[in-house]
């Protein structure tokens, strides 16, 4: 008979989601280096490194049942090496087995790999095709009785009736192959699911990293690994070309080059990021602490070497994501500038302006972040749209207010002095659920839905209160030029 056929059709994950279908067949078992050309032919590349599989090509029905889009191409190699191994009579057994859906001691395509295995286990009687056969195959063939002792009987059994009650017993199958009955034979696990139990010459999950990765080496050797800093974002990674008009892409213009650190490292930045009004990024400070400058903009971390940029090294790269992880905002207090962490960055200076609130002296926030500043007793307020605002008195206030669509805010001088107060291991545990600083935990849930007390209200904070209401109704029709914020000369 025709051995077991199994294709598949490796399709550009990418390129799919984009609307066009580009992938090619493969037939299993295939050498990793020719399953490489297949990926370089539909595309995987450090752009495209996904693949799935969209499509099945095999004459076992059985074997299709169990496969999906992202089946375990090793598994798959294995598999139909396997089965090209196996001899014609152990290939029928499987045959057998698999169409009719036996039960097998392990599912997937582990099972049927560990099935290969265990060929043993079965008995195929190929003569056998229903209940009769079965029990005339037991009475007059198969030895367990002695047929001269009932020869005279043979024309008054009931066959079908003794063959049906035995496969009922033994859980046995009546397929096109004959009669399949698993002998009870212990299962032997012989492939245990890791990629280390298949042997080598089967691995093919490798061509695409090692192609992937070699095309990568490739590019990357001839770029610059450098870190982007963007406002409201945290630092990440990136290959850019080398040269001067690369760098002016990133930072949006012409770039000025600062040298603030002992590393060799230079920070590259619009020369014209605060005159243009680009949004305030990062504070630089000095030994003390003290914000001296703000770079306004997005900004590049490069290394130096004695006349050009080069890329960071893997120290640099943690040095500086370090000192640049987290989103600043800045308010000016007895003529000193003071940089804080963003409370929260989901709405941005844009957003807020047209909600109809000038971003100058309050840090917006959304209800999660409002619920929990609430609970650390810090004045919170609903925002009106168009301008204004009003105190909000109870996380029953933040919910209501939320699910009509509106945002809040804290003060800014506010937050100054709370940062200020705290420690900075407290102040990125009360923002971990926006920047996952500490620990990756989440610690802070919803409290809209605990029961709270409230909270007494201070003659200091009435007053502080009506005089940020009375403010803020007077910022009603924010004015463009109040969004440069404050610029450091």
């Amino acid at each position: 008979m025709e051995r077991c056929k199994l294709g598949a059709f490796v399709t550009n994950l990418g390129k799919f989601n984009e609307g066009e279908i580009i992938g090619e067949w493969v037939n299993f078992p295939i050498k990793q280096e020719d399953f490489q050309k297949v990926l370089e032919k539909i595309g995987i590349n450090v752009n495209y490194e996904e693949w799935f599989f969209s499509d099945y090509d095999t004459n076992l029905s059985g074997i299709s049942d169990v496969l999906g889009e992202h089946a375990n191409v090793d598994e798959l190699n294995y598999l139909a090496a396997r089965l090209q191994e196996m001899d014609s009579y152990d290939y029928e057994k499987f045959y057998a087995i698999v169409e009719d859906e036996m039960d097998l001691p392990q599912n997937g395509v582990p099972g049927l790999i560990n099935l290969t295995f265990n060929m043993d286990k079965y008995d195929l009687f190929s003569t056998v095709f229903d209940e009769e056969d079965y029990g005339r195959y037991l009475i007059q063939e198969s030895g367990r009785f002695d047929r001269w002792k009932i020869e005279d009987l043979l024309d008054y059994i009931d066959y079908e009736a003794y063959g049906r009650d035995t496969s009922i017993n033994e859980a046995g199958c009546f397929t096109e192959r004959g009669y399949v009955v698993d002998n009870q034979m212990h299962w032997y696990e012989e492939y245990d699911g890791t990629l280390e139990s298949i042997p080598e010459e089967y691995h093919l999950s490798g061509a695409k990293e090692s192609l992937i990765d070699a095309e990568r080496d490739s590019v990357q050797k001839s770029k610059l690994k450098v870190l982007v800093v963007e406002p409201d974002k945290e630092p990440y990674v990136k290959f850019i070309e080398p040269g001067y008009r690369a760098l002016q892409e990133e930072v949006d213009g012409t770039i000025q080059c600062t040298y603030p650190f002992a590393d060799l490292v230079g920070i590259i930045c619009n020369d014209d990021g605060k005159w243009m009004g680009m949004p305030l990024n990062r504070a630089l400070r000095d030994d003390e602490g003290k914000v001296y400058d703000i770079v306004a903009g997005t900004f590049v971390i490069a290394g130096l070497t004695e006349d050009d940029f080069c890329s960071l090294d893997d120290d640099m790269i943690e040095k500086y994501t370090h000192m640049f992880k987290y989103p600043e905002m800045y308010i000016q207090v007895a003529g000193e500038i003071k940089a804080l962490p963003v409370p929260d960055r989901t709405i941005t200076n844009e957003q807020l302006m047209e909600y109809g609130h000038n971003p100058y002296g309050i840090a917006p926030l959304r209800e999660k972040m409002a619920h929990k500043l609430l609970d650390t007793g810090l004045r919170v307020y609903n925002l009106i749209p168009g301008g204004g605002a009003e105190r909000t008195q109870s996380h029953e206030d933040i919910v209501e207010h939320a699910e009509k669509g509106g945002y809040f805010a804290i003060e800014k001088g506010q937050w100054l002095m709370f940062v200020e107060k705290k420690t900075l291991e407290k102040v990125e545990e009360l923002l971990e659920d926006d920047y996952n600083m500490i620990d990756g935990i989440i610690n802070n849930g919803d409290k809209s839905k605990e029961d709270r007390s409230e909270k007494k209200t201070s003659v200091m904070e009435k007053l502080q209160e009506k005089k940020m209401e009375a403010s803020m109704m007077e910022k009603a029709a924010p004015k463009q030029e109040k969004t440069k914020a404050i610029e450091i000369e």
